[in-house]
């Protein structure tokens, strides 16, 4: 009995002096206020790739958790708060620790100044600096920032438990979101109806700013095809069977649809501020009718689709004021005319065709500095409205118009094939990413290449800044031999010294490109085209079953604004045989 009573004691006695431990040992908690930035340059993205990167790098499971961004960000009363604000703040949201900061950048040289702040002893913060060679360097220097944060956190005395329930949503576990409302598509800040889908894990963008020398051998072109993938015959004809020269302004963006219910295909083009509409009689385009733009709307981009279940395809017409998306849908009525049927929608939209082969209209909330960052929804009409539905989840950065998603190299799951920013670039780079957001192939022959631009006003109406739109990735099987091809482009420029500085692109061509097994190869080309391409789709116009290629592509403007935009058709290759 006494040897029981004993092994009951020393129990217990573990038990409190584990517990104790565990006291002193808890998570500790951090939450990143938005840096600043102090530069002549706009560097928004630099600001967002920072927001980006700080919690993944120091988030310790079991030791330290990073406060949810959204969440420290929502309880903001000021846009630049003080650091006792701060302070404040991160009491209420029961921190340990903050940190904050400043990113300073003079030519090539950033720095980065950082404070951390002990919640409960803010009379001595600490404060970490580093500095950077440039832009391209600034992904290891970060780390090395984060390191000494994690240092400075862990090497301190133990935090005493002081859990705050409930525990504001961190990073390291997605929070949880209560069923929204239904929304109207004019009111973009009331929530959204139907359950919320669970993110994919953040994809590590910084990878997509490596060197070619640092890339794993996985990304390195395939010397030897395996015998799995044979190349096929090329998917167009090698000449085009009709060309179309329209003198008018530089014109950007296409979409097909039977927009006027005659049964036939129309094709629509459009500007910045009208929309063209065409006939395709065989060999013969003939202009039908033009929707205009209101002097405020700058048109982004154009997609037709019968979301209303009439019969007739509307036309989404995506349109930027400056400082927000002042979007509109149009449809034609009583046999004569496009009228509007919805307006002033603070939404980009797109037409997309999902893994079931239906079309869905998404819509982005497109407004501040970075129209291409906010939420995606799928959208319906409801009472004569539009409304936003459930969210539609994608890895990475993509935006509403960059990707396309299909099982590219045929391993059976889904990726997503998508031109995206790196955290640190302005330019767009095509990569595909697993549904999980791993980056498994990214693009190193530099397609893409974005002509077609909308201007931002920043910093109130005192600065104008073009804000580049993706060319279009377009994926299935065309020719039904159970293979994809990828429909893209590349845009480059000819000519040396000044000429090469003037100018953006001044030739383009566009190419189906097949997998295969370990790169992305092309599988036939436009040839250089002499002109930029902005737009190209594919649509049935002969009704003969196969969809024929169409390419926009624009020459260098001349006096009054004027250009010479081309129309290039190709048909399928009739020789195919798979």
């Amino acid at each position: 009995m006494k040897k029981n009573h004993v092994y009951v004691v020393w129990t217990l006695l573990l038990s409190v002096l584990l517990g104790a431990n565990n006291l002193n040992a808890r998570e500790v908690t951090i939450a990143v206020f938005d840096f600043e930035m102090h530069s002549q340059e706009d560097l928004t993205y630099v600001l967002s790739g920072l927001s980006a990167l700080l919690p993944s790098r120091i988030t310790i499971p079991g030791k330290i958790a990073v406060l949810d961004q959204h969440v420290v960000n929502k309880k903001l009363t000021k846009k630049h708060p003080s650091l006792s604000e701060k302070i404040a703040l991160a009491r209420k949201l029961q921190a340990d620790f903050f940190l904050t900061g400043s990113i300073t950048k003079i030519g090539n040289t950033v720095s980065i100044d950082a404070l951390l702040v002990d919640v409960l002893d803010q009379e001595q913060p600490s404060p970490i600096f580093i500095q950077s060679a440039g832009l391209d360097s600034l992904i290891p220097d970060i780390t090395r920032l984060t390191d000494k944060v994690t240092e400075l956190i862990l090497q301190g005395p133990p935090i005493p438990d002081h859990v705050p329930d409930p525990t504001p949503p961190r990073t390291t576990a997605a929070p949880e979101k209560a069923p929204p409302e239904p929304v109207s598509a004019q009111a973009p800040d009331e929530t959204v109806d139907s359950k919320q889908m669970q993110a994919p894990p953040t994809v590590k963008e910084e990878t997509l700013e490596e060197s070619e020398e640092k890339r794993p051998a996985a990304y390195q072109p395939s010397k030897s095809r395996p015998t799995a993938f044979k190349a096929r015959q090329p998917l167009f004809q090698t000449d085009p069977y009709l060309t179309h020269a329209i003198k008018d302004q530089p014109l950007h963006v296409m979409a097909v649809g039977d927009t006027n219910g005659d049964g036939g295909k129309e094709l629509l083009i459009a500007g910045k501020d009208k929309i063209s509409v065409f006939t395709i009689n065989g060999t013969t385009v003939d202009l039908y009718q033009e929707i205009k733009a209101e002097l405020d709307e700058n048109i982004v981009y154009i997609d037709t689709a019968d979301i209303n279940a009439n019969g007739i395809d509307e036309i989404y017409v995506s349109s930027y004021e400056g400082h927000y998306a002042n979007s509109f849908a149009v449809e034609y009525t009583d046999n004569t005319t496009y009228t509007r049927t919805a307006d002033a929608q603070r939404w980009f939209f797109r037409v997309y065709q999902d893994s079931h082969k239906d079309k869905i209209l998404l819509g982005q909330q497109a407004d501040g500095t970075n129209p291409f960052r906010g939420t995606i929804y799928r959208f319906e009409w409801k009472k004569g409205a539009l409304v936003s539905r459930e969210e539609f989840i994608l890895p990475g950065s993509s935006g509403i118009y960059s990707f396309t998603e299909a099982d590219i190299d045929e391993d059976g799951s889904r990726e997503y094939l998508s031109f995206n920013k790196g955290l640190f670039s302005s330019k767009y780079q095509l990569s595909l990413f697993s549904y999980t957001g791993r980056i498994k192939w990214k693009d190193l022959e530099k397609l893409g290449g974005s002509p077609n631009s909308f201007t931002k006003l920043l910093h109130g109406d005192d600065v104008e800044q073009e804000e580049p739109l993706p060319l279009r990735v377009i994926c299935d099987d065309f020719d039904s031999d159970k293979r994809l091809d990828v429909v893209t482009a590349r845009n480059s420029k000819k000519g040396k010294g000044i000429l090469s500085k003037l100018i953006d692109y001044n030739q383009g061509e566009v190419l189906v490109l097949h997998w295969d097994g370990a790169d992305l190869v092309p599988n036939w080309t436009s040839g250089q085209l002499q002109d930029y391409v902005t737009d190209y789709l594919l649509a049935d116009f002969d009704n003969d079953a196969q969809k024929e290629l169409v390419i926009l592509s624009v020459a260098a403007e001349g006096l009054f604004g004027k250009a010479k935009n081309t129309l290039t058709f190709f048909k399928q290759n009739e020789d195919y045989n798979p």
